[in-house]
């Protein structure tokens, strides 16, 4: 191995911080913190003396833990799946739709998840004007 390559552990490391930063930088507060252990390993602080103790001892590793925001979902939309789930399957295939001639047709799942991505595929981004 190169000597000069990063191992998986220093590339996780790395994203770790480089997230706590943006999330620190963004004002977030941290919800937990985990020290890092003789073997490398990550693990929760017992209670809060054990935390305050690691923390004044200052030989192990510490690392803020932030809250991710969920996406912000538009008033009047929200998140559906890619694909359909088979509830929604089973909804779309149970849904009254009926042809010209008045005779209710009755579609396969494969049809349903065609519509269903077709429906998908044409739906406005947030922000288009629809």
């Amino acid at each position: 191995m190169d000597a000069n390559a990063l191992t998986k552990y220093q590339i996780q490391n790395f994203a770790r911080r480089l997230i706590a930063a943006v999330d620190a930088e963004r004002g977030a507060e941290p919800v937990s913190y985990e020290y890092q252990d003789r073997d490398g390993n990550w693990k929760p602080f017992i209670d809060r003396n054990h935390y305050v103790n690691t923390r004044k001892d200052g030989t192990w590793p510490i690392r803020e833990l932030y809250l991710h925001p969920a996406p912000a979902t538009p008033e009047g939309w929200q998140l559906v799946p890619k694909e359909p789930t088979t509830t929604m399957w089973l909804a779309g295939q149970n849904a009254a739709i009926y042809d010209d001639a008045g005779e209710q047709m009755i579609m396969s799942g494969k049809q349903v998840s065609d519509i269903y991505k077709t429906m998908l595929a044409a739906a406005p981004q947030p922000g288009e004007k629809k």
